[in-house]
């Protein structure tokens, strides 16, 4: 039976639409995690760029949705690796990737499509943010990334930062985002050199709250041609995980496909 080649192509279509792609330094061993084609070229800067389609928003899809579970290693990675190129470094684009999403779940950056229902964006609580948390977001440079930290009249390390975090503990299904703005808050405190990492208790992606620590001492600098970080286990264990949902999504489009043809 000669298969449907329109079909298939909308298949193909599914999935390359489907890949996610997030921000990382050039030849960083996060790249394998973070890009969106795993086979590109990962000493491409233009390889990589973070995106609505690449966030979501609810604490669970990051343990059930392929997207979810790519931020959520790709973000780990970023946060241990040491690696930088030129004007690029990991741990800068870590704080760069955490911003966009708190900015397209909270905000709705840019066009409010997958902005979440929160009483958290309010006068008392997230909304003032606003305009510091998206300071560069659409032109990012690694020169700039700590920029949220004083823009808007230092804003973001008022008391209204506190507001947000709190708010965000409280709630039953975005409380990693309160991690999130406690990581964004360490960066504007400790301000770390390229190649450095930011000192934080623990994994952001827990029902924990996340505290804000010194920094690691004795760090070693990358060189400018890059340093690696090997993947922790959860990420390999991740990356499975992404696999297998992509598998069954393949399987159940095939499956589709082969009954069509049947009755045909």
């Amino acid at each position: 039976m000669t298969p449907n080649p329109i079909l298939l192509l909308l298949c193909i279509l599914f999935f390359r639409q489907r890949t996610t792609a997030l921000q990382v330094t050039p030849g960083s061993s996060c790249a394998a995690i973070c890009l969106d084609d795993p086979e590109g070229d990962v000493q491409d800067p233009n390889a990589s760029s973070t995106k609505p389609s690449d966030i979501v928003c609810n604490d669970q899809e990051y343990s059930t949705t392929a997207g979810g579970i790519k931020f959520k290693n790709c973000v780990e990675c970023l946060q241990e690796s040491h690696a930088m190129s030129n004007a690029e470094n990991d741990v800068s684009w870590y704080l760069y990737n955490l911003r966009y999403s708190v900015d397209v779940c909270l905000y709705g950056f840019p066009n409010a499509t997958k902005t979440i229902s929160s009483p958290c964006n309010i006068d008392y609580a997230c909304r003032p943010l606003k305009q510091a948390l998206e300071t560069g977001i659409v032109n990012p440079g690694n020169g700039t990334q700590l920029d949220y930290c004083t823009a808007d009249s230092d804003a973001f390390s008022g008391s209204q930062l506190e507001d947000c975090v709190q708010c965000f503990r409280s709630s039953s299904n975005q409380f990693y985002i309160s991690n999130f703005l406690t990581a964004l808050q360490a960066g504007c405190r400790q301000k770390p050199q390229p190649g450095n990492l930011l000192g934080l208790s623990g994994s952001l992606f827990t029902q924990f709250e996340v505290n804000i620590t010194d920094a690691p001492q004795n760090q070693t600098i990358a060189s400018d041609e890059t340093s690696h970080t090997s993947m922790t286990p959860g990420a390999i264990v991740g990356i499975a995980v992404g696999a297998v949902l992509l598998f069954l999504g393949s399987a159940g489009l095939f499956w589709v496909y082969h009954r069509k043809q049947k009755h045909l």
